[in-house]
Order: C-alpha cells, then structure tokens, then sequence
C-alpha cells in the first residue's frame, strides 16, 4: 500500500511511534528533550501530511502551557533525520550553526547518526 493510498493522518500517525521506537534506540536523543513536551511530526518528503502538521501547530501550542515545549521530529520516509526543539540551552547540545538557518531564540536541534555504531550515536548539529 503505497503513501498515495493513505490520507494524511494515517502516514502521520506511524511515525509517532518510530519516534519513540528511535528515542528507545538512541538514548542521547532523550536527554536532550525536555522532560515533557509536545510532540509535532513532520515528514519532509510527503508535503500533503507536512502541511497537515503545521496546520495543527495553533491547536498543539495550546497545549504547551502545561505539557512543555513543541518538540519537531522530522522524517524522510520512515527514517527520523532530525529532532528540533526550543526552550533552555542543554548540556551537551550545541546551538545549531548560522548555516542551518533561523529557528529563533533558544532553538536547538539534534541529527540522528546514519552510522548507527554501538551506541547509536546521535550527531549535535552544526
């Protein structure tokens, strides 16, 4: 069953649990969100499901008031490529590079390895 046969929702809604399968995998990635936060999944290579996403943004920032900070994970497929997020500086996760682009202020993000090695090794940005 191919991407073109779901509706938006239903390619989003898998990649909820990848996220969680891939802070399981790679325990750095946990440390360096916040304790609670909303979760926003985005997938880059899908812009039907992406645009659905962002349009749910007003609704999901609600909700940050009490359950923490938008948390972006953004996927191409079904491979997480990238955990973008903003609040506090956190040990260990350098502020992205001016050649990544703006996020705003306190935006930080983390690059998942596509190595992969022993301990799964989560790349800082920059």
């Amino acid at each position: 069953m191919g991407a073109g046969s779901l509706n938006p929702e239903d390619r989003l809604f898998p990649l909820q649990g990848r996220f969680g399968e891939a802070l399981l995998e790679r325990p750095e990635l946990l440390e360096a969100l916040p304790e609670r936060f909303v979760l926003v999944v985005l997938r880059l290579d899908d812009p039907e499901a992406a645009r659905l996403a962002l349009e749910r943004l007003p609704h999901l920032q609600a909700w940050t008031q009490e359950e923490g900070p938008l948390v972006y994970a953004l996927f191409q497929g079904q491979e997480l490529v990238g955990v973008v997020h903003q609040g506090a500086p956190t040990p260990g996760v350098p502020p992205p590079s001016p050649a990544g682009g703006h996020r705003g202020p306190g935006a930080r993000g983390l690059r998942p390895s596509a190595q992969g090695g022993e301990d799964g090794g989560g790349q800082p940005e920059g």
